[in-house]
């Protein structure tokens, strides 16, 4: 049997390599992950201090732990994750505000440089835990807060 002619066989080995490149998530290479849990703290020591949130987590992550790395921005990076139920971004250099999903039940946000969440909580109607002290907030706009559980622990 002959090669079939037209596309050489080391362009095709390149287009599957990019392929697999691009569904890469933080879980190959930087974190480690069981089940739904994705853990890059840097507690954990042999990790690399993280300097951004990427949006290359899981999309079933229930559980992030980002805690003890260098992040100074999230924006939207956990957005896109339906499932995210426990959040520790803990001990970072977060300065400004991020998208939280509607999802979220536990926040750990304590000690970063946060000096605005106007907008933080506006999607995150199921929160029963937040840790937000140590934090450098400037103010506390009317309604940053609002719809949020009248139970709510911890703020």
């Amino acid at each position: 049997m002959s090669p079939t002619p037209g596309i050489p066989i080391c362009l095709i080995l390149l287009i599957c390599y990019q392929a697999v490149a691009l569904h890469k998530t933080i879980c190959d290479d930087m974190c480690h992950c069981h089940d739904n849990e994705v853990d890059c703290s840097a507690q954990l020591g042999d990790l690399h201090d993280l300097h951004e949130l990427t949006a290359n987590i899981p999309n079933d992550t229930d559980t992030l732990d980002v805690a003890w790395n260098q992040i100074e921005f999230i924006g939207d990076a956990l957005y896109h994750l339906p499932v995210l139920l426990k959040l520790n971004v803990a001990n970072n250099k977060i300065a400004k505000q991020y998208r939280l999903p509607s999802s979220l039940i536990r926040l750990y946000s304590n000690n970063n440089t946060l000096t605005d969440i106007s907008d933080m909580f506006n999607n995150t109607i199921n929160i029963e835990i937040m840790y937000l002290h140590r934090v450098q907030l400037e103010s506390l706009h009317t309604g940053s807060l609002k719809g949020l559980p009248t139970t709510l622990t911890h703020v």
